[in-house]
């Protein structure tokens, strides 16, 4: 151990010094408080023994300079050398950051308990140093990788808000309008709507089990495939039995090869749901498959509200699951809707659901309206119910919404 010994008294300095170097400590005297700062801020001092009453700095004083300035550098355990034994001094003493005291005159066995004290003091003090530094270079690692995978994550976001519609601006007699509010930063929800060709109309919404990483990748997959310019070999060119498309295929035989292509095997619970629709923009003759997704709706311009599809299974969970077409017609005004049970099964601070009949009221208090209208309504009363603003939380499954009306012709 490295000792500073501070007294002005050169006989108790010499008697400390020699009986500390027989115990094998390396020693350094100074006879005053001035000088004994000067060499703590200079020398890698373990421990301080200082006289209380010394010229140009007193003890007390040199150890609250020890504690406000060396502090954060190295700890410096100080035993207080006094004749006052008084209570008010020895808590005077002990505020001042002394951690022991001695009474003079010295005795060399009680120096050697107190030495020894000292010294396991500031062995734990090291062991607490070290730890806390490991403890401190682990926290920068994990906040390192976590800020790396946050920004992963904000990357992959953009991908999937990349993948989502641009515009409603096709070459079809049709409004089109959608929302999208994702739960977290990555979403399982997807849609997209394309021409296939100048007469008929596309569109889909998937909505993939669970959040995070695993369904944003199958939701980004999911898009590739099922986009019209990715994937010309898989829709097109195969003869189908629907009168309205000749020329690719029906929405059940798509979602039944999206179940062979996706149907789970690793038992990891990784499926989606969806519903695949083909509309004849002139004629208003459409055909859709509904896969364990909530009901397609439809806003009539009378007034009425209709739900289609037939329920349906989830895809990728059952092997050689049967899916079937549903025939639909839309005459010019009628809004035909796809929604994600993320607005359905949206919950109050009661737990109540938004449930499907508050759904088609609100669409259908907005019919005079414009599509995007219509659909921006529904989300601020979705947003209402869920009592955004005031839960301070977001909702609680991804919200996604995309119409279609065909206009007059």
């Amino acid at each position: 151990m490295k000792l500073l010994i501070a007294d002005d008294d050169e006989s108790v300095c010499l008697y400390l010094k020699n009986v500390l170097e027989k115990w094998e400590h390396q020693v350094i005297v100074c006879h005053n408080g001035e000088a004994a700062w000067t060499v703590l801020q200079t020398e890698s001092i373990d421990l301080l023994l200082t006289d209380w009453m010394m010229p140009e700095m007193s003890g007390v004083e040199l150890c609250q300079r020890v504690r406000n300035e060396l502090e954060s550098v190295q700890y410096v355990y100080v035993i207080l050398l006094t004749a006052r034994v008084s209570n008010d001094d020895l808590v005077t003493g002990f505020e001042s950051g002394v951690d022991d005291y001695i009474s003079k005159p010295v005795s060399s066995r009680e120096l050697n308990v107190r030495i020894k004290a000292g010294i396991r003091v500031l062995e734990l003090e090291r062991e607490l140093l070290e730890k806390n530094n490991q403890l401190k270079s682990a926290h920068n690692k994990i906040k390192q990788n976590y800020q790396r995978i946050k920004n992963d994550i904000d990357a992959a976001a953009k991908i999937q808000q990349a993948l989502l519609p641009k515009s409603a601006d096709i070459e079809l007699p049709v409004d089109i309008a959608w929302d999208y509010r994702p739960a977290d930063e990555l979403a399982g929800d997807l849609f997209n709507f394309y021409p296939l060709d100048d007469t008929h109309l596309a569109l889909y919404l998937v909505d993939v089990s669970g959040h995070g990483v695993p369904a944003a990748m199958l939701s980004v997959y999911l898009n590739k495939m099922l986009s019209s310019e990715k994937c010309s070999e898989f829709v097109y060119n195969q003869k189908s039995d629907m009168n309205a498309a000749p020329n690719f295929r029906d929405p059940a035989a798509i979602i039944q090869l999206l179940n062979e292509n996706f149907l789970n095997k690793n038992d990891d619970m990784l499926y989606f749901t969806m519903v695949y629709a083909i509309i004849n923009t002139q004629t208003g003759e459409g055909s859709l498959c509904q896969a364990g997704h909530p009901y397609p709706m439809v806003a009539r311009q009378n007034g009425t509200m209709e739900l289609l599809g037939q329920g349906g299974y989830p895809v990728g969970l059952i092997d050689d699951a049967q899916y079937n077409n549903v025939s639909f017609h839309l005459n010019p005004g009628d809004r035909f809707l796809l929604y994600s049970d993320g607005i359905t099964e949206c919950c109050d601070q009661n737990d109540s659901l938004y449930d499907v009949q508050r759904l088609q009221k609100t669409l259908q208090q907005s019919k005079q309206q414009s599509l995007k209208q219509s659909i921006n309504n529904i989300v601020t009363s979705v947003e209402q119910w869920h009592g955004l603003g005031i839960r301070n939380d977001s909702f609680a499954d991804d919200v996604s919404l995309l119409g279609v009306e065909i206009k007059p012709h």
